[in-house]
């Protein structure tokens, strides 16, 4: 079934709606070729699952809308707007976003791809949050709440930077406030639902995350499993340099995951599935970035 005019303006007037009457330029624009986009993909579909799609597909353009005003303060931004839709990189990126979020009726899921295709904007042509944005975007669509929740906890545990003010603190206190910091981070990406080794062969199929563990430091007293795959160590890492740590006295304090409630199902989880051998890619990186992030708003 074709998307005539008439649907165009109601789903503009809808995005309207949404956003408060003020849609951006952009939005606008995309939409057009969203409307041929929809078409297209879901030509021959019962009528009632074009409806659902024109309705996700409208939810989407309004959260591409909140992350456009969140942008304009940025130098040059409209000439990089205007660029973008020269870009055939960029228009695939963005009828993939589009297509993908027509799909599945989830504002988490329309808040990411919408920021994938606004941050992408301001990306360098070559970089890797850019080579890795296609890649996050067919993934999301084909990941649960759990999944999304995983690559959260994920990005926490190997990329998500402490504060500052921990690292210039003593040691042990280092140790004790930075196992705080991290419970309070982590907690609202600790899955509820069972956890398989599924889940993980999942996130690898969708190429968000890979086994190949992260290099870190078992340091002093020696085990025989690798020191990358014990959490209390993969955490006390982000606190302490190798150089500190081996000028330490033994035996060196470590966080206390098990603290709370959290931390408790946190390392089961960890210690009883393939989550202590997974390490995010670039695309599960960004895509538990954007989690996290949404998570605090």
């Amino acid at each position: 079934m074709p998307i005539d005019p008439l649907t165009l303006a109601a789903m503009s007037g809808l995005v309207s709606g949404l956003v408060g009457g003020c849609v951006n330029p952009f939005v606008s624009r995309t939409m057009k070729y969203g409307a041929r986009w929809l078409s297209d993909r879901f030509s021959g579909h019962p009528r009632e699952a074009i409806e659902a799609a024109q309705r996700n597909a409208v939810n989407f353009y309004g959260q591409v809308n909140i992350c456009l005003d969140g942008l304009q303060h940025i130098e040059g931004f409209e000439e990089k707007k205007d660029q973008a839709l020269s870009d055939p990189d960029y228009t695939s990126l963005f009828q993939e976003a589009v297509l993908g979020a027509a799909r599945v009726n989830s504002e988490q899921k329309h808040q990411l791809l919408a920021r994938l295709v606004t941050d992408r904007l301001t990306a360098e042509p070559d970089s890797l949050r850019n080579l890795a944005a296609h890649m996050a975007c067919n993934a999301v669509p084909q990941l649960s709440n759990t999944h999304l929740k995983l690559l959260g906890a994920l990005y926490i545990i190997h990329h998500h930077s402490p504060p500052s003010y921990i690292l210039r603190l003593p040691y042990d206190e280092r140790i004790d406030i930075g196992n705080e910091w991290f419970l309070s981070e982590i907690a609202p990406f600790v899955a509820k639902e069972e956890i398989t080794d599924l889940d993980f062969a999942h996130l690898t199929a969708v190429s968000c995350i890979t086994f190949v563990p992260q290099l870190t430091y078992s340091g002093l007293g020696g085990s025989s499993e690798p020191g990358c795959w014990k959490l209390p160590i993969v955490v006390r890492n982000k606190f302490v340099s190798l150089k500190e740590l081996y000028r330490l006295p033994t035996p060196v304090k470590e966080p206390m995951i098990e603290k709370d409630q959290n931390g408790k199902d946190l390392l089961s989880i960890w210690d009883n599935s393939d989550m202590r051998k997974a390490t995010p890619t670039p695309a599960g990186s960004i895509i538990g970035l954007y989690v996290r992030d949404s998570s605090i708003r």
